[in-house]
Order: C-alpha cells, then structure tokens, then sequence
C-alpha cells in the first residue's frame, strides 16, 4: 500500500453537440497543456468520454497537492482565461468539478478505463456502514486507513 498526498482535480461536463468536435480539439490540443504544461504543480490532465449516461466528459488533473489551487498562478489563469476559454467554458453544461486528495493507491501505472463509483452515506459510524449489506462489496475499500 501506498500513501500519497497528490490532489486530483474531476471535472464532469457535456457540451452542446454542435459545438462538440470545435470543443474536443480546443480542449485535447490547448486547454488540457494550458493546465499541465503551463502552471507549477501540475503533473498530468487526462480526459475520459462516457460509455453510458452522463455527463459525457471528465477531466481528471493530478497535481502535486490542492495548495496550489490557491497559487497566484493558477488564480491569475482563473480570472483571465485565453479567448478559447472564455469561448466554450460558458458552454459547459451539467458541470461538477471536484477537488480531492488521495490517501492510498495501489499499483505503478495508470489505466486506459476509469470507473467512479459515488456513494453517500447518512451520518453514521464507520463500521454502521460497513455492515450494510449493499455496501459489503466495497468493505476492504472502506477498511483503508484514511479512506
């Protein structure tokens, strides 16, 4: 088991269909680098497409922690976006964006696939969840220190 304290960004959006292959050429060829490339503390970005349902799109940013989403550099980005940005940004529809840090993972490489699975439990102990019988499938995931 591994431990880490790397950030991830998610973001879950759609784009409106006639503006979908302008969007995926913005989005694969500059904004994607424009985060990777361009601001300190950012290790990769990745995108994934649904197979059923949505949102259609995630994006997924690794970075080096959540801090730097308080770094001037990354607020100078926010408050004055490329003109691309500010083109298709606006058109995001069904957007999530969520911030996380990983406490465990396990393995050396990344995947092809991704698979989310949200959950959201009412307030209750730790073990009181892992007793309910629709989550003992996910038990060794909810024994993980941190998780």
């Amino acid at each position: 088991m591994k431990t880490f304290s790397h950030g991830y960004t998610f973001v879950w959006a759609d784009i409106a269909p006639a503006e979908e292959a302008a969007f995926n050429h913005w989005y694969n060829t500059e904004h994607v680098s424009d985060r990777v490339l361009k601001l300190p503390g950012y290790i990769s970005g990745r995108r994934f497409m649904a197979i059923d349902g949505g949102p259609k799109y995630i994006a997924v940013y690794r970075t080096t922690n959540l801090d730097i989403l308080g770094s001037s550099a990354y607020l100078a980005l926010q408050s004055a976006p490329d003109p691309k940005s500010k083109y298709f940004i606006p058109m995001f529809r069904n957007v999530t964006k969520s911030f996380f840090r990983i406490a465990w993972e396990s393995g050396v490489t990344e995947g092809g696939a991704l698979a989310l699975l949200a959950l959201s439990f009412p307030k209750m102990k730790q073990q009181k969840i892992c007793d309910l019988n629709y989550l003992k499938p996910y038990k060794r995931f909810l024994k993980t220190p941190t998780l």
